[in-house]
């Protein structure tokens, strides 16, 4: 019986370790997507701009940061996991 005990905590961290993993992993490709959605709204806005098509254009940028600085925490906490 005490044989057996060892083995189903080594198997419950295997489990453990491969969740925190993947959660790291979703962490990391959630930042990238974010940080490529803020490329993409950086070039919309700039693009919009030019033919005079939007009224805000500080507001633009600042939602692209937003979203660039939240990709960026992502992808460092995922490889900090």
């Amino acid at each position: 019986m005490k044989a057996r005990i060892p083995s189903l905590h080594c198997r419950h961290r295997a489990i453990i370790d491969r969740e925190v993993q993947t959660k790291a992993m979703l962490r990391s490709k959630l930042g990238t997507l974010l940080v490529i959605s803020a490329a993409l709204s950086f070039a919309a806005g700039f693009a919009l701009d030019a033919q005079g098509s939007i009224a805000n254009l500080e507001l633009w940028i600042a939602s692209a940061v937003l979203l660039l600085l939240s990709g960026a925490v992502l992808i460092v906490l995922g490889q900090n996991d």
